[in-house]
């Protein structure tokens, strides 16, 4: 009677690591890429919202809105922000009721333009990282 052999080996895992190391690279790439676009996107969509609602008188406004970044993350990941320095933002946003320091009194309504395009840019963006790490990267 003759005995069966079988023989395990991690022979090769060198080279398995490297593929997979590789393909991460090319991953993070392609998610970095993708929160780039949504970035755009963001500042796209907050532009489209002001001029909507008539917001917009000299357009300097429109023009502060920015993407800052990349910023590199502990991770090795890349996070971009869109911001805005004017001082009329959170205003236009939340509105405002009160008295300035000159003495001034408002009552402002909110204009909500900063929400809404977070909110919809966030519905696409669990689509666009899972083409970015899942589709359409070559190994």
């Amino acid at each position: 009677m003759g005995t069966a052999v079988v023989k395990v080996t991690t022979g090769g895992l060198e080279k398995l690591s490297d593929r997979i190391k590789k393909l991460a690279i090319s991953r993070r790439k392609s998610a970095d890429e993708a929160s780039k676009m949504l970035a755009i996107e963001l500042r796209q969509e907050v532009q489209n919202q002001i001029k909507e609602q008539g917001l917009v008188d000299t357009g300097a406004y429109l023009d502060s809105i920015m993407i800052a970044g990349p910023f590199k993350q502990p991770s090795g990941d890349s996070s971009y922000f869109v911001i805005t320095e004017a001082p009329q933002s959170l205003r236009l946003e939340f509105g405002y009721v009160g008295t300035d320091i000159l003495g001034r009194d408002y009552a402002d309504e909110e204009h909500p333009h900063w929400r809404p395009a977070s909110v919809l840019v966030q519905g696409r963006a669990a689509e666009k990282y899972k083409r970015a790490i899942i589709g359409g990267v070559s190994e």
